[in-house]
């Protein structure tokens, strides 16, 4: 989940002491049953305008970079099938996107009582539009709303937040920016190219 924690006291000094300093990414991981691990399919439900395409799209090319990741998409949801749809958020909140992890349970009934860190089969991916808009105002852009989206991507293939010494410049699934300074995407939106970190991260995983 990505969302406003007001003004970061000290993004800049981690930029440049992670720079001198890189580390290795985490070991643990969220858990997943999916089939495939990292290559499934993400539907786009009817909330999902031509707009919001693209930043799913760049999402999952972020990702995508990945020997180990293969999101692909598909006009039909089936089983074990992401869902990715948009919607109005809290301004009160100011949570920017979130994922509801679900598993099928013996009968194949799909089942959501669960978190992140419990087995699962697939997720529902949301993006509140009107959040991203109203946080990043003049810089709301469609390399933000990308790594907004890459960002809850990250969570679908297993990647936790990182630790608070990775900056939003090393890792898209980092917590927390600028109000009113949204970080963009890697590469921006014509020329994505996954970090070094995120790639290492998501290789280790599968």
């Amino acid at each position: 989940m990505r969302k406003n924690v007001g003004y970061l006291f000290s993004f800049l000094g981690l930029v440049f002491i992670t720079l001198i300093n890189p580390v290795e990414p985490e070991a643990a991981n969220h858990q997943s049953t999916r089939y495939g691990n990292g290559f499934h399919y993400a539907f786009y439900d009817s909330s999902v305008n031509s707009t919001h395409e693209q930043y799913f799209n760049l999402a999952r090319t972020y990702w995508n970079q990945s020997p180990k990741v293969g999101i692909g998409r598909t006009y039909s949801r089936t089983a074990y099938t992401d869902k990715y749809s948009v919607a109005s958020g809290d301004i009160n909140t100011l949570v920017l996107g979130e994922v509801f992890p679900g598993y099928y349970d013996t009968a194949g009934v799909a089942k959501y009582n669960i978190g992140m860190d419990d087995k699962w089969d697939f997720v529902n991916l949301v993006l509140y539009t009107n959040t991203m808009q109203y946080a990043g105002g003049s810089s709301y852009s469609l390399s933000t709303a990308s790594h907004v989206a890459a960002h809850e991507v990250g969570h679908t293939v297993k990647q936790k937040h990182p630790p608070s010494n990775i900056s939003l410049n090393q890792s898209v699934v980092q917590t927390g920016y600028t109000f009113n300074n949204l970080p963009v995407i890697p590469g921006g939106s014509g020329n994505v190219q996954i970090t070094t970190y995120d790639l290492n991260s998501v290789n280790s995983k599968f």
